[in-house]
């Protein structure tokens, strides 16, 4: 049997003697292979610790790993006896460590100094990798959102949803000077910002407007900041801070149907949480493939307005787009998995390109299975 038996008030590992003179003889007696109320015989490692000076979780993480990659290379069936348990190695003909005993261990391990330490360690390099690597990222400069201006095409239509201080719009001109953008944003520092730095640009409009999935009036929220939504924020250092105002807020099926828009090259959707209202409000030039290609950002303004990812996926199911993770220098291929609804742990920007554009061939696509 694997692991203490319910009769046993041992428990799983059994704690070090307080001084030092009785710790070889605890180390020994922890390295013998274990029945009923220990760890199995095949936690046994072949370097024997006797150093009383050796710590207890460093000798904790070793026993661990040869443990681990025992268990890892061992060969598992199941016994009558206990039909739930794999935990015969054929191989070496010793027990193996069961599920729930490598996750105690592991807890062992990983509640002590040392463990806390080293998971310390690992989560930063978690984090770094998920930023880097998996780019749930909405950093600008690496996460891919100036490389997608590339798609920008000479006298192409660009709305820019959230113009905030103007660096998507810039950005774009400097890739395309004869583009012309349509900026959106309600905010009153972003109209003096635009006013002051940008209004003699005649390849510019810019539109005081809201954009959502209907049309009349509504309460916006100004943080002062890049956080300004038509949702009230609940992360409590911006939750106090806003200055709510009433705002005109129109659909994007009816402004290209008042100012004779029939095709958009490139939409940029950055509306702090709204970014789902702006597509429902957008149904119409996108069944019609008016649109070539979109970007909006999934981040943690969606707990705010209480939409989730897998909505924005059904909502193109039936319309001539696939969907993709943005990544810098191409795109990856997204099939859509609950775990990627984490707004506020996996933040990231998506594109979306119409069957059209991709015909083409000239986008590049990867097959990343990264989650």
């Amino acid at each position: 049997m694997i692991g203490p038996s319910r009769s046993s008030t041992r428990t799983f590992w059994p704690s070090p003697p307080s001084n030092s003179s009785g710790y070889a003889s605890f180390v020994r007696s922890t390295h013998r292979p274990r029945t009923s109320a220990g760890l199995p015989a095949m936690c046994a490692p072949d370097v024997r610790l006797r150093s009383p000076t050796m710590r207890t979780p460093l000798r904790l993480l070793m026993v661990y790993a040869s443990a681990w990659m025992r268990s890892a290379t061992g060969r598992a069936t199941r016994t009558a006896s206990h039909p739930g348990l794999r935990h015969i190695n054929t191989r070496h003909g010793e027990k193996m460590l069961s599920q729930k005993q490598r996750h105690l261990l592991a807890q062992r391990l990983f509640w002590s100094p040392l463990g806390e330490r080293l998971a310390s360690i690992a989560s930063a390099l978690e984090v770094r990798f998920d930023t880097v690597i998996r780019n749930f990222s909405l950093m600008r400069e690496s996460n891919g959102e100036k490389w997608i201006v590339n798609f920008v095409e000479p006298r192409g239509v660009v709305m820019d949803v959230g113009f905030f201080r103007g660096e998507f719009t810039q950005a774009v001109l400097q890739r395309q000077p004869s583009a012309r953008v349509i900026a959106f944003d309600p905010s009153q520092a972003a109209r003096k910002f635009f006013d002051a730095e940008l209004e003699g640009n005649k390849r510019i409009t810019f539109e005081s407007l809201a954009l959502s999935n209907s049309e009349g009036q509504a309460t916006f929220f100004d943080y002062a900041n890049e956080c300004n939504s038509l949702a009230q924020r609940v992360e409590q250092s911006v939750k106090d801070c806003a200055e709510p105002y009433a705002v005109e807020v129109t659909t994007l099926d009816r402004y290209c149907e008042r100012q004779g828009i029939e095709h958009i090259n490139f939409l940029k959707i950055d509306a702090e949480g709204f970014d789902l209202h702006v597509l429902e409000g957008a149904t119409e030039i996108l069944e019609q493939e008016r649109v070539d290609v979109f970007m909006f950002e999934f981040g943690s303004g969606w707990i705010a307005s209480r939409r989730y990812l897998h909505e924005a996926v059904e909502l193109l199911e039936d319309k001539p787009y696939r969907l993709f993770r943005l990544f810098n220098g191409f795109l990856g291929n997204f099939d859509y998995d609950y775990r990627y609804d984490s707004c506020s742990t996996r933040p990231a920007m998506y594109v979306g390109m119409s069957e059209r554009r991709l015909s083409r061939g000239d986008v590049p696509v990867r097959d990343l299975r990264l989650l």
